[in-house]
């Protein structure tokens, strides 16, 4: 069985944003790191909300647009009988849905690294120590000088 994260390297169709939000029920890119937030990822030992699966995230990502609306306006009407079941499961478990959150988010905001040359990124051998290396143990190199 493939990783999830495997498999698109291997389909013909390239996964677009129209083919994004077919598969994730019109969330956009952006709104997903929130629907990671709720669902959590096990592949990636990602927490997110207990009770909280793809149609909850979908659901609260639809009505409230980004985690931290939702949290902070189920947390003002948190007395409110009219909650919904979603709602009451976030307002329970939004301490773990926004730690969720921060580990599905890739950071950007690395420091600058300075450039290397290729050259330095070559593997530099030791040939005649490779060579009396392979001799020792019994192993034929082949030599490419023509």
């Amino acid at each position: 069985m493939l990783d999830p994260n495997i498999v698109q390297l291997v389909e013909d169709e390239p996964f677009d944003l129209k083919m994004f939000m077919q598969k994730y029920d019109g969330i956009t890119p952006t709104q997903f790191i929130d629907y990671k937030g709720y669902c959590g990822d096990t592949s990636d030992n990602i927490p997110g909300v207990t009770g909280i699966g793809p149609k909850g995230a979908i659901e609260l990502l639809k009505t409230y647009g980004s985690m931290e609306a939702a949290v902070s306006e189920i947390n003002r009407k948190k007395d409110d009988p009219k909650l919904k079941g979603v709602e009451k499961k976030l307002l329970m478990g939004s301490e773990s849905g926004l730690l969720s959150r921060e580990l599905a988010t890739i950071l950007l905001d690395v420091p600058e690294m300075k450039a290397v040359a290729w050259e330095d990124l070559a593997i530099k051998i030791n040939r005649s120590g490779y060579l009396e290396m392979m001799a020792e143990l019994e192993i034929e190199v082949k030599s490419n000088a023509a």
